[in-house]
């Protein structure tokens, strides 16, 4: 198999050939029209030869997957699927795991603890891209061997996904094959599964890898943390930094923090699991740090493209610049150009939310409490003097952070007319409930979702973001305050 660009140095090649037959057959005083032929098709095979084609790619059109996941399952199906609408970015490739639950007891007593992720959009909420067909990719999958029966047990499949294959799990094994179209991320889950340890944990997270054609394998070891092997663009995407001497050592320290001894309490545990957080941002940022430098500095456009498509941290000025020499690179490629304009309207939000500046009026906006009752902005300030009002998720690590330093200050000022109102971007009312509940968050705790009211009146592109204003005239005094400057500014204020 190969792409485009390749394909057109065979076209040229052919067209080279037929007019060298018909050339030699015209009389000589052709010959002279002949070389600037020659000429013109050597440099246009020059000018296909620097796409930075440096993948090699295998001939065969048909991806063959070996699967080994009996570390962690007997049974079950695994399912390659894609979102029904394409996100921006991709979703993290380790999750946080939780420690061994044994019994459905304490699965009840540590409901939704399992697999917390420190990046925005984890699990099935944020899937991964897939691409139309384009100068360096393939079209849609079909003709699968092996598929199985839709199962009714919980997954983390969302409804509309479109699903591209699916095979039993017989033994902790499966094997799937299918024909590649186009070589783009494609998301995979294990539904209705039998677990060999932790039985009652929650379905396992969504994870992504390159659909290519060629002989892969794909293992997972006791903490569901996978590895595919077997492919270029895996490879190049994937394990260039998955492999790095860096990452292992990083993962083996988290893995040693996983390993040590269960705590006999829930308390306990859910201390232990915030034992682990450390570690894992580590993960995350090394993660995040091999993804930037692929999409980069490889040399191959179609690896750059897929690494952007995967990437969790669709913000900041190394993926603008990887995106902005990716246009260069394949200027009519359809998911660049429409990732452009989804950036360009995310940095209109970003003036709008600019324009919510210090002297301007706050805005009221309805929202729903973690039981459901609805409330608003307007009516849960009553009776205070300052409010701040502090939008955070689950998934988010800087917001987090913040919480013991707005805990003081909610102790200190809290009796002085201080109030504090936060509002999640957490789209899964479990998240929401559970970081609630590790936090132990004692103010006004409104949500829900990223597409919620109150999210769209701020224009919220990115947390954590938070506005402090004055109740009798309604006016923001002060953005974005950390640490201690917010207890400075209410000494300020309410002395």
């Amino acid at each position: 198999m190969k792409r485009t660009f390749e394909r057109r140095r065979s076209s040229i090649m052919e067209v080279l050939i037929l007019n060298t037959q018909w050339r030699l057959a015209e009389s000589g005083v052709k010959i002279l029209a002949f070389g600037a032929l020659l000429l013109t098709t050597l440099v246009a095979l020059v000018a296909c030869s620097g796409n930075g084609n440096s993948v090699d790619e295998p001939d065969s059109e048909t991806l063959e997957l070996q699967g080994d996941v009996s570390a962690i399952y007997s049974g079950g199906s695994f399912v390659l699927w894609v979102p029904e609408v394409e996100p921006l970015g991709g979703v993290a490739s380790i999750a946080l795991a939780d420690p061994a639950i044994e019994t459905p007891d304490e699965a009840a007593s540590i409901s939704g603890v399992s697999s917390m992720s420190a990046t925005r959009g984890s699990g099935s909420t944020l899937a991964a891209p897939t691409s139309s067909s384009s100068s360096s990719s393939r079209g849609s999958s079909s003709s699968v061997s092996m598929t199985a029966g839709l199962m009714s047990l919980p997954d983390t499949i969302p409804e509309g996904a479109i699903v591209f294959a699916e095979a039993v799990i017989k033994d902790g094994t499966f094997s799937l094959t299918l024909e590649v179209e186009e070589i783009k991320p494609i998301n995979f889950s294990v539904r209705a599964a039998e677990r060999v340890r932790q039985p009652f944990r929650m379905p396992m997270r969504t994870r992504q890898f390159i659909l290519e054609p060629g002989q892969l394998t794909l293992s997972m070891d006791e903490f569901e943390q996978y590895l595919v092997e077997g492919g270029p663009y895996n490879d190049a995407v994937f394990n260039s930094w998955k492999q790095s001497d860096e990452y292992l050592s990083a993962q083996k320290l988290y893995r040693e923090k996983l390993s040590e001894p269960n705590p006999d309490s829930a308390d306990e545990r859910l201390e232990r699991l915030a034992a682990t957080r450390g570690q894992f941002t580590e993960l995350v940022h090394l993660e995040s740090e091999g993804r930037k430098e692929v999409a980069l500095n490889h040399p191959d456009v179609l690896v750059r493209r897929l690494a952007l498509q995967t990437t969790t941290v669709t913000t900041g000025i190394w993926y603008a610049k990887a995106l902005s020499e990716l246009k260069e690179s394949a200027p009519d490629d359809p998911w660049i150009a429409k990732i452009i304009e989804k950036d360009q309207e995310r940095q209109a939000q970003i003036d709008e939310r600019d324009s919510i500046a210090v002297g301007t009026s706050i805005l009221d906006f309805q929202a729903i409490d973690l039981v459901g009752d609805s409330a608003s902005l307007s009516d849960v300030q009553k009776g205070s003097q300052v409010v701040l009002l502090d939008f955070w998720a689950s998934w988010c690590g800087p917001c987090r952070q913040e919480f013991p330093h707005l805990k003081e200050a909610y102790s200190k000022f809290k009796d002085k007319g201080f109030e504090i109102v936060s509002f999640t971007l957490d789209d899964e009312q479990e998240d929401w409930e559970l970081a609630t509940e590790e936090e132990e968050i004692p103010w006004i705790n409104l949500g829900m979702g990223s597409e919620a009211e109150a999210v769209k009146t701020y224009s919220v592109v990115g947390i954590p973001y938070s506005l402090l204003y004055e109740v009798d005239t309604g006016t923001i005094v002060a953005k974005n305050l950390s640490g201690g400057e917010l207890e400075a500014k209410l000494e300020e204020l309410l002395h």
